[in-house]
């Protein structure tokens, strides 16, 4: 069975790859665009910068759950593996659903497609919780049911405000781009679930 430092440091590499990747869709102008046309290449930027900085926003968030979870397990098994790489196998992804929403901002599809993959990220982020806090199976010490909600709710707040957004694109794609992007900015702010993954030294001394 692997150790859990060797998963984690598995995850954060894929998880730094594709924060790396994310930045390759934005291109620096042609040398020969000066004044009013270099301004203008850059205002065309704009789509993809926007698209970079939330999905980076959204695998932060990803990563710092992630990095939760593995503080507080005491053990993995090959069901909790699984779990993980099918995770990591969206994240891989996020990348190409950022370039297509960066490159078609106001097309239908490709904010479905954008939201849809944020959805599955989401959906694999709870199967993964589940596996490994459910009746606190490989957790290091028991969680209360308040955090387990906390957790949950967290985790299910980026789904439901994908699922908002499709539904919107079928009527209006600028309001279908803000709820994404409210998203991304609502995952800036701390909610009581930080407080019950709050790093324990005792228990960084415990594992290592």
């Amino acid at each position: 069975m692997l150790r859990i430092t060797r998963i984690e440091a598995l995850s954060d590499g894929i998880f730094a790859i594709a924060m790396t990747l994310l930045v390759l869709d934005l291109y620096v102008p042609a040398a020969d665009l000066h004044g009013d046309e270099l301004a203008k290449s850059l205002c065309a930027l704009a789509p993809r910068l926007l698209a970079y900085v939330m999905s980076f926003v959204l695998i932060s968030q990803f990563w710092l759950a992630l990095h939760a979870m593995f503080h507080n397990l005491a053990r993995v098994d090959r069901s909790f593996m699984w779990w993980n790489l099918f995770f990591l196998l969206t994240i891989t992804a996020v990348p190409f659903s950022t370039s297509l929403l960066g490159t078609h901002p106001f097309d239908a599809l490709a904010i479905r497609i954008y939201a849809c993959h944020m959805i599955l990220c989401g959906a694999l982020m709870l199967a993964l919780y589940r596996s490994g806090f459910i009746r606190d199976r490989l957790a290091i010490r028991p969680l209360t049911s308040e955090a387990r909600r906390a957790a949950i709710r967290r985790i299910l707040f980026g789904p439901a405000g994908y699922i908002i957004a499709i539904a919107l694109s079928f009527a209006s794609i600028p309001l279908s781009l803000c709820v994404i992007g409210f998203v991304a900015l609502m995952y800036l702010l701390p909610t009581k679930v930080d407080h019950h993954y709050a790093a324990d030294p005792s228990i960084s001394e415990e594992k290592s």
